[in-house]
């Protein structure tokens, strides 16, 4: 879970989270905020781990800093969840279940399967995705894929062990190019869908 900016909610994600796994990673990527130490004072489950990064690296530099983590931990299944609120921790049996059945080896959220969240999105925001979605789909060849540049993922040790990790972009682009890595090694991804919470945080 990278962490940024979200000290007002990023508490209560983690706790809703602690319900599915076995473990919370949370990476502080040099918080204005102190998110991370907040996660630290409210929550004091062993199962909660927090990481510090001194100087921000970005969503991709922090989700890969959790990735090596977990990895190191032993972990069968990883999943990359948002600190902001807008992905439900409740969909996360639903997000690995793709990958516990061995359909497939790697899973990530759909937003625009239901209307009402074409609806409910923020136009900037929509324009924003549906532009960056169609050059995902030109570069990686997943034209099956509605959503790709959708944060909630999920995918086995196995899977992200066949990724050069380290050569992933730090910032905005991490999903797009985790999904041209794992095209080239012909991975098999599956969507779920999913309603995004939108309140009043800014899109970049």
């Amino acid at each position: 879970m990278p962490c940024f900016k979200s000290s007002n909610i990023a508490p209560k994600v983690v706790k809703d989270c602690l319900k599915y796994v076995d473990k919370v990673i949370c990476i502080d990527d040099c918080c204005p905020e102190n998110t991370g130490k907040i996660i630290k004072k409210e929550i004091s489950d062993p199962r909660v781990v927090v990481l510090f990064h001194s100087r921000n690296k970005g969503v991709g530099g922090a989700t890969k800093t959790g990735i090596k983590y977990a990895l190191s931990e032993n972990a069968e299944i990883i999943i990359k969840i948002d600190s902001d609120g807008q992905m439900s921790p409740d969909l996360i049996p639903e997000l690995i279940k793709p990958l516990l059945e061995k359909r497939a080896e790697f899973t990530k959220g759909n937003r625009f399967r239901s209307p009402d969240v074409l609806i409910k999105m923020p136009l900037i925001r929509l324009i924003g995705n549906l532009g960056l979605s169609f050059l995902t789909k030109l570069s990686t060849g997943y034209w099956e894929l509605f959503d790709p540049t959708n944060g909630f993922i999920a995918f086995s040790r196995n899977t992200i062990s066949r990724i050069p990790l380290m050569k992933i972009d730090n910032r905005y682009f991490f999903e797009t190019d985790l999904l041209f890595r794992l095209s080239l090694s012909d991975t098999l991804i599956e969507e779920i869908s999913m309603q995004p919470l939108y309140k009043n945080e800014k899109s970049s």
